[in-house]
């Protein structure tokens, strides 16, 4: 239905604790919405101030409510850099600032610290799209230019929500960027799934798991009752040494804190895979996942020693097995290099949106995105073409 403007109100909420829990998983908690909507995510990087004023988040959620009812959300953020949204717009921060205009303080629509394709305005299935994206959208708009900010970004836009949107921005400011997506094609099992390979890649998967076992490491799967706090504090210090690792390159942004929260919070959806050596209770290597109905989404693993193909088993094989054995249909890996390639993971396309107060930011944008775009449109394209799968079964994964 269409919504009555007379009984809407659209406010701007700066703490998600102070909306009702229930009210917004009402809608976020339906199956086509990102994990990273639901009220507990956002709440516990907000409590755990991972994503407050201190680190660069302002919190400026819109909420549409019909008389008393939330009907539609649009978390929201404003920011004062762009470290954590994974868009990597900072060379364009950065052109802004030689020519002397302001980039920041800009307003981001985004999951924070996610890069996974999925953000979406929540809306109640019984008004009407279109039209409540459109109110939701006027009010981001407006809210930026009372903000002052010169920018607006709406960044990992779920690719299935795209066509409600696109008519409200100008096109020649869609950013594309490539992802990797696994899907399940109806295999009976994890051999049945090495079985569409080519021959060397079958060879080289089948090695690289024995080579777990050879090791003397056996992988656990944890769930549910398996998550408490000691359990995400050793996660915690995984994730905190693997980007230890990367020096100024590190994506160091959650913190002690929200790991403990987002385990009480949270564990109906947290999936670990963790690595024991023989007669050892104490993991020396963790993959975090999260899991919503048919998908499955990586976000973080660590290890506290290396072990050879330990990575790809806990973040990649582990992971895809499970998914086979539970009717999973959709693995998102996360960023990272091609070699998920050779692991079967597809490359897509997910778009971000940018709109621009300052005709001269505007103007330069037109004038790199073509080249960017075409440039990231051959590299999905190459990217995909080098998944090794059988030649006779190249139709399977069309």
């Amino acid at each position: 239905m269409a919504p009555d403007s007379e009984r809407l109100t659209l406010s701007v909420v700066d703490d998600i604790r102070s909306v009702d829990e229930d009210q917004w998983n009402r809608l976020a908690r339906r199956d086509e919405y990102s994990p990273f909507l639901e009220h507990e995510f956002l709440a516990s990087i907000e409590a755990s101030g991972a994503a407050a004023p201190e680190t660069g988040w302002f919190p400026r959620h819109l909420v549409l409510r019909d008389s008393s009812t939330i009907i539609a959300a649009a978390p929201a953020w404003g920011r004062t850099h762009s470290m954590g949204e994974f868009v990597f717009d900072q060379g364009l921060a950065e052109a802004a600032r030689e020519l002397g205009r302001d980039y920041y303080p800009k307003l981001t629509a985004t999951l924070p610290f996610t890069p996974s394709p999925g953000y979406r305005f929540l809306i109640d299935p019984d008004y009407d799209q279109a039209e409540v994206c459109r109110v939701l959208l006027d009010g981001l708009r407006s809210l930026r230019e009372s903000l002052g900010m010169g920018v607006f970004s709406l960044l990992f836009v779920d690719p299935d929500w795209e066509p409600f949107i696109r008519d409200g921005f100008d096109d020649s400011l869609r950013w594309a960027h490539q992802y990797y997506i696994w899907r399940n094609r109806g295999y009976a099992d994890f051999e049945d799934y090495v079985s569409r390979f080519r021959k060397s890649q079958r060879r080289n998967i089948r090695r690289e798991r024995s080579s777990i076992d050879d090791q003397g490491l056996r992988i656990r799967r944890l769930e549910g009752d398996d998550i408490d706090e000691a359990v995400m504090d050793r996660m915690f210090d995984f994730y905190r040494s693997t980007n230890e690792n990367f020096g100024p390159w590190a994506a160091f942004f959650l913190n002690r804190e929200w790991f403990r929260d987002i385990g009480r919070r949270w564990a109906h959806r947290i999936v670990l895979f963790a690595a024991y050596p023989a007669g050892v209770d104490e993991p020396i290597a963790m993959s975090f996942l999260i899991r919503k109905g048919r998908t499955l989404i990586g976000r973080y693993w660590g290890a506290d020693r290396f072990v050879r193909n330990l990575h790809f088993e806990l973040c990649y094989y582990a992971p895809i097995e499970f998914a086979i054995n539970d009717g999973i249909d959709l693995f998102d890996p996360g960023m990272g290099s091609p070699h998920k390639t050779r692991r079967g993971f597809e490359s897509r396309e997910y778009g971000t949106y940018h709109e621009f107060d300052d005709e001269t930011l505007r103007r330069l944008f037109r004038q790199v995105l073509p080249e960017a775009n075409r440039m990231e449109r051959d590299r999905i394209d190459e990217l995909d073409r080098s998944v090794p799968w059988r030649r006779d079964l190249d139709d399977h994964h069309q």
